[in-house]
This record gives C-alpha cells, structure tokens and sequence, in this order.
C-alpha cells in the first residue's frame, strides 16, 4: 500500500518537529522533557488501561494492564530513545496499544539513561528487572515475552542473549525498528522522522562509552543469534534503520531463529507508537497482537530457575 497525502503530512510535520528538539545542540534534559510531555498527547493515548508503577529488583517501571488481562503471561518492554532519551512516559501510547491488542499486562522498564549512565548500565537494569518479573512468576506456566523499539529493540535482544547463558528464554521476541548496532557507520543520512543522524551518532557515542564496537552485548547484531525464541521483526520503509534491520533480518534467518519480518510502506522509525492516527503503525501493532495470540495458544513456555 502507497504512503497517502496525510501519512507523508504526518511523516515531515513530525519531522520538523522532532530535528528542532533531538538534536545535539540541545541538552539531553530538554530531549526528555519534550518526548515525556509529547507523548501526554490524547489523541496518542488508548483508554481503559490501568496503570501501576512499581519497582523491580531496584529499577522503575510502569505495569500498563488492559481489562480482563491474561493471567499466566507477560510482556517485558525496553523503550526506544537512542538510550539517552525516552521512558515509561515517552511511550505511554505504545504500551498502552500493546497491552490492548495482545491482551496481557505490559512492564515498560525504566532503565538508567546515557551519558550518566553509558554501557552496560541500561541492560544490567533490563536483565534486573526480567529476572524480578521471572521470579514472580510460575516458572512452568508463565510465559514471558521481550520487546522493544529502537534502543529498546537493542535491549530485549541482548538481555534475550543474557538470559540464554543462565540457561532460561522468553516466548517470544518483538523488535519493533530495533537498533541492533549502535556503531554502524554505514547507515544513509537521508530524512527520517524521528531521527536525526547526527543526533544519533552523538547518542550511540554517549552510550557507547569506552566500550569496544564489537562487544555483541553493546551491538547484538553481531552476537551468536542461534536458538532464540520466534521473533517478531517490524519496520518501517520510511527510517533510515531499514538497511541496518534488514541486515539483523538476514542475520536471525541464518541462525535458524523463527522470524516474521516485515516492512510497513506508511511507517517510520518506531511509528507504531502512533496507532491511533496511522493506518499502517495500526496494521503492525494488531500484527503484534495476532503474533503473541500464537505464541500463546502453541508455545508451552519455557522453565526457568
């Protein structure tokens, strides 16, 4: 399906918006307050969620339940950002649309942001915080699934690989525009919505730090793929990641992991978090809940210790 007059309105009116506030020159504390009041906006929010936040192993987090949840199943979700931005605030609207359309309670993770806090800080606090999650949990019946967007997508794969060395995996993985190599130099500089590439680059070096860039756990494009659960892969045609997310696509298919990879013509970097104003951010996040529906009638979950 063609991109419509208003999904191309909406694409460079959000463009110019987001360019004026995540950008370099702007300090990370502005960038958090914008992206936390932006996604305030109602027209962006689902009603009829309920919403908790609580602490997990030490780390915040915000739980978005919808009515009638299932009870033996959770989602984990790691928010997009570029690590230095974004919260259980800033994408309020995404977990909410989740939590409704796969029918179980959604943890938004609060996890410590760059440059006060570089690599590994933020998926230490992932790991901490699933492991709470697992633990109050049925370790037999619960079934527990990973998600993400955009640095978040980077998360719930390498907390994913974490937790495969501790002899335990989710259900499922949803990576939703997943930034699955932060160092990438190869990425075109053409014009996307939500990010800009200088702004990007500037973000990966603070999360980065001193860290090496081919540490898998800081690039999980590179890490060993081989026995992750099935996996759901969006993107959107629209974002400059495409290249880099096809390449992670490419990457899952060769390790043998089950992969539902698709490209949404209308979508841009994580634009699923705008579902209730876009048609296509609409179809994948009802694909979500169509994927996690299977997940759930035939995956028997997986035991944990």
């Amino acid at each position: 399906m063609h991109t419509t007059i208003w999904q191309q309105w909406q694409k460079y009116s959000i463009g110019l918006l987001n360019h004026a506030f995540f950008h370099p020159l702007v300090p990370f504390a502005w960038q958090r307050l914008c992206t936390d009041s932006l996604a305030q906006n109602p027209l962006l929010l689902t009603p009829g969620i309920t919403e908790t936040t609580l602490k997990l192993n030490g780390v915040s987090a915000r739980c978005f339940s919808p009515p009638n949840p299932s009870l033996d199943s959770l989602m984990v979700f790691f928010h997009g950002g570029g690590f230095t931005t974004g919260s259980s605030r800033s994408h309020r609207p995404l977990c909410q649309q989740l939590a409704k359309a796969c029918g179980i309670r959604v943890y938004s993770i609060d996890y410590r942001l760059a440059p006060e806090h570089p690599f590994p800080a933020a998926l230490d606090d992932c790991e901490a915080a699933t492991h709470a999650l697992m633990q109050q949990s049925d370790p037999n019946q619960a079934h527990v699934i990973l998600a993400g967007d955009s640095a978040g997508g980077n998360l719930a794969l390498a907390t994913a690989k974490r937790l495969q060395k501790q002899s335990y995996q989710p259900s499922a993985l949803l990576l939703l525009s997943p930034w699955a190599d932060p160092t990438d130099a190869q990425l075109p500089w053409v014009f996307d919505p939500i990010i800009n590439p200088l702004w990007g680059w500037v973000s990966a070096q603070a999360y980065r730090g001193d860290t090496s860039i081919h540490n898998p756990e800081l690039a999980p494009l590179y890490a060993d793929l081989h026995g992750l659960p099935p996996t759901l892969l969006q993107a959107g045609k629209e974002e400059f990641l495409l290249p880099q997310i096809q390449r992670l696509a490419n990457a899952l298919q060769d390790a043998d992991v089950p992969l539902t990879f698709t490209v949404y013509d209308g979508l841009w970097h994580s634009g699923q978090i705008a579902a209730n104003l876009n048609h296509d951010a609409a179809r994948a996040i009802a694909q979500c809940g169509t994927f996690v529906a299977n997940i759930l009638a035939t995956n028997a979950p997986v035991s944990h210790s």
